[in-house]
């Protein structure tokens, strides 16, 4: 069951819990705040069309996640684990539909 996201708060909503829809909106009303999703675990989460620009996700756990269409401007990755053997320290600018990753500034590790 998805909980609601108040946009009007400032305080974060639990990614995992409140789903895209609300996430996003809650981004759009907090344009100033950068997300910690740091040691999040987001494995298997639906993240299609998610706003995770400029986002710490340091340490998550993406793997299995849906990213299809995900934003990840300026998004920090370090030691995430993002599926695909693809994972280490560095930004991943734009995230592409179908798991096809465009990498526009990195400095990635394999």
């Amino acid at each position: 069951m998805k909980t609601k996201a108040n946009p009007e708060s400032n305080v974060q909503p639990d990614l995992a819990k409140c789903g895209v829809a609300a996430w996003n909106e809650w981004r759009v009303a907090n344009i100033g705040v950068r997300p910690n999703l740091s040691e999040a675990d987001l494995s298997e989460a639906d993240l299609s069309e998610a706003d995770l620009s400029e986002a710490d996700l340091r340490e998550a756990d993406l793997s299995e996640a849906d990213l299809r269409g995900a934003i990840f401007r300026g998004t920090c990755i370090d030691g995430a684990d993002i599926g695909d053997g693809l994972s280490g320290p560095g930004h991943i600018l734009y995230c592409l539909t179908n798991r096809q990753w465009e990498i526009i500034k990195s400095d990635l590790a394999k």
